[in-house]
């Protein structure tokens, strides 16, 4: 009896132990597994992860890498990327000799117009991708339009800074549309200002107002318009001024000779000034204007005329220069064997030899007529230019016929 019960504790503490080993041998089993995957698990999500961070990072250098597609500019236009802080009136500026347009104010609106911008909003961000309107497909290139004989000019006359100013430009089309059918603007000034871009060694370094005047040609004829160029020739203070030795020269003094204290007066009879002049005025035939007005064609009316000297007179004998001197009076007005009429001087020539006209001066009280129907007309206006001395009608002392210059037969085309 005591054995048996023995044995049945024993059996009974097996089943127990078995059932007790059997519930935790399949926990006791995943735990096992789950410790020996965690180091692999937590392995593969650091990789995963830094996989994705790998991916964005590849993704986000390929989109920087690669720039936006730069839009294609249309016929007639340019597209210009802009710097940061930069200004439309500057783009402007650099854009003007390669639009149609004439000023810089006008090709700046036309820019605001075309990107839709406001007047304000001038300042513009990096990279920012302009229009450029108006873009031409090389330089203008302009021609003379011929006149009838009896073609009536109706001209307003414009300073070169005047004339290359927006300003200018508003004057010009009131002008067409009150009647005018012309437009005198300045080449070069009394004052010897040189206003268009020219090269010549007696020049120098000048400021240019009207840039391209084939542009202005071409928007005075699109107006209707004829151009009048004009060129004061033999009164030129910049020239004297660089060029003394260019200037009337002072018998007394040996210096450059000043009317009432001006220095202002070339010698017309020294070839340099009249080659100067005359190769100017060649050029601008070129550009396409209609017609060069010669303005100042003469010699000096006023001031000491005894104490001017010229180059032509240095030919003649001291007895003629002296005899010529004392007699300047019997012309009746003071001076120098001159003509009555020279002090009002100014003779008008077309770039077409072919063609004839009046030119009319409505900005000043002064209206200076002039006609150059042909070639011949044309060399006598040049050659004019040359002498001073022109038969004068009334029986007027032979001393008023001199100091005769020597004459060229060169002239400015044909």
């Amino acid at each position: 009896m005591r054995l048996s019960s023995v044995r049945v504790v024993t059996g009974i503490s097996c089943l127990l132990f078995g059932a007790a080993a059997w519930r935790l041998g399949p926990h006791s089993a995943n735990d096992f597994v789950a410790e020996a995957q965690t180091p692999q698990a937590a392995r593969l999500a650091v990789a995963t992860q830094n996989a994705g961070k790998l991916r964005s990072a590849s993704v986000t250098s390929a989109k920087t890498s690669i720039p936006d597609p730069k839009p294609v500019a249309a016929p007639g236009t340019e597209i210009y990327t802009a710097k940061r802080g930069e200004a439309i009136p500057t783009i402007a500026r650099r854009y003007l000799s390669k639009t149609s347009y004439l000023t810089s104010s006008e090709l700046a609106d036309a820019i605001r117009g075309v990107n839709h911008k406001t007047d304000a909003s001038n300042i513009l961000k990096a990279n920012e991708n302009i229009v450029i309107p108006g873009i031409l497909a090389g330089p203008v290139t302009e021609k003379t339009i011929p006149v009838a004989r009896d073609f009536e000019v109706r001209a307003i006359y414009l300073t070169g800074f005047m004339a290359g100013s927006e300003h200018g430009i508003r004057v010009i089309k009131h002008w067409r549309e009150v009647g005018g059918n012309a437009v005198v603007f300045d080449i070069k000034d009394s004052d010897g200002s040189v206003t268009i871009a020219y090269d010549h060694p007696l020049l120098g370094q000048h400021n240019v107002y009207v840039h391209d005047v084939p542009k202005l040609v071409r928007f005075l004829h699109q107006q209707n318009m004829h151009a009048i160029a004009r060129i004061a020739i033999f009164r030129d203070e910049r020239l004297v001024v660089n060029h003394p030795e260019l200037a009337v020269q002072s018998r007394k003094n040996k210096t450059a000779w000043r009317e009432n204290g001006k220095l202002v007066w070339t010698d017309p009879s020294n070839p340099q000034v009249q080659d100067y002049n005359i190769a100017l005025a060649k050029h601008v035939a070129q550009l396409g204007v209609d017609e060069i007005q010669f303005d100042y064609v003469r010699f000096p009316a006023e001031g000491d005329q005894k104490d001017a000297g010229f180059v032509f007179q240095k030919d003649q004998p001291e007895a003629a220069q002296a005899d010529a001197s004392s007699n300047n009076d019997s012309c009746g007005d003071g001076r120098l064997a001159r003509p009555a009429d020279a002090k009002q001087g100014g003779t008008s020539t077309t770039a077409d030899t072919k063609s004839a006209s009046t030119t009319t001066n409505p900005s000043s009280s002064e209206t200076s007529s002039a006609s150059s129907p042909g070639a011949k007309r044309q060399k006598h206006a040049v050659a004019s230019m040359k002498n001073p001395a022109k038969s004068r009608k009334g029986g007027t002392n032979a001393a008023c016929h001199l100091p005769r210059g020597p004459q060229r037969s060169d002239v400015i085309a044909g």
